[in-house]
């Protein structure tokens, strides 16, 4: 969890899914509309496993996250 330049606050769920969900709270901890539906996004990776180990906001406030992908005998890293 980290909390942008106004006060939001960012969620990340995704430890070993198929699924990376990326959550935006509102300073009142309310589902923040304005960033997707219901407050929520979700990244799919197509049947392979996916485990974020980081994330963090730049200034411009674009989100990065990182962390490993599995693929059948491969450990890959990605951002």
């Amino acid at each position: 969890m980290i909390l942008d330049a106004v006060g939001k606050i960012l969620v990340f769920a995704g430890k070993l899914t198929e699924e990376l969900v990326v959550i935006q709270l509102n300073t009142n901890g309310t589902f923040d509309l304005s960033f997707a539906p219901f407050g929520r996004k979700t990244i799919v990776f197509g049947g392979f496993r996916f485990e974020a180990t980081s994330f963090s906001i730049d200034n411009q406030g674009r989100i990065f996250v990182s962390g490993f992908l599995t693929l059948p005998g491969i450990l890959s890293f990605v951002v």
